[in-house]
């Protein structure tokens, strides 16, 4: 899923508290987080000290989203910002390989070492390619990602697994990074289907959204 396309919200004020009980973000002001483009399923980030983490909109009203994951209490007094992006699902997809995070290795062995030593340097989350059978839809995304490669654009990404329950209130688990596309390439053969493969440079760190159950 991609932000290429999706809608964005953003709440700026000194009335924006955070329930751990509900497991929401409440505003006693009187601007209202549908005014400011919120809409239910989008990931919800903040400058939040006690709360750093990604989380996604089960419900919006004027006064309060409601969110799937826990929280930690704050009160509200200094200004915060939050920011809700609404992703879109990248279409015709036959599979995906990554990230492949690395980190790289120091040495830095003496000669008084008796043995190897090491540091481990900056994590690199690496890429993520992907496999798709081409379609120029609009919906499927294709075209907006072609355009993100030829312009440079650095967008927002999630990969949501299929392992939530049908019961309301549950949520998958996510990956969520931030990433350029580099390379869109397509290939096609007789009596074959057009395909692409999309190549994901991450440039953040991977923020994994837990799995509400």
């Amino acid at each position: 899923m991609s932000t290429t396309v999706g809608s964005t919200g953003v709440f700026s004020t000194n009335t924006i508290l955070w329930d751990s009980t509900s497991k929401q973000i409440k505003t006693s002001g009187v601007d209202s987080f549908i005014v400011a483009g919120f809409t239910s399923g989008m990931r919800i980030v903040s400058n939040s000290s006690n709360n750093s983490k990604i989380y996604t909109a089960a419900a919006v009203a004027a006064t309060a989203i409601t969110l799937y994951e826990p929280c930690v209490a704050q009160s509200s007094g200094i200004t915060m910002t939050i920011t809700g992006n609404k992703y879109e699902e990248i279409g015709s997809i036959s599979g995906f390989n990554g990230p492949s995070g690395a980190a790289n290795v120091i040495d830095i062995t003496s000669i008084t070492s008796t043995a190897k030593e090491k540091l481990v340097g900056l994590r690199d989350e690496g890429k993520l390619t992907l496999d798709l059978y081409l379609d120029t839809t609009s919906t499927a995304l294709h075209r907006a990602l072609k355009d993100d490669r030829a312009n440079r654009t650095n967008r927002m990404f999630d990969i949501k697994f299929s392992n939530n329950s049908t019961v309301a209130g549950t949520q998958p688990l996510g990956i969520n990074f931030d990433a350029y596309v580099t390379n869109f390439s397509i290939t096609g053969s007789v009596d074959n289907a057009i395909k692409a493969s999309i190549t994901l440079e991450i440039s953040s760190a991977i923020k994994w959204i837990e799995q509400v159950l």
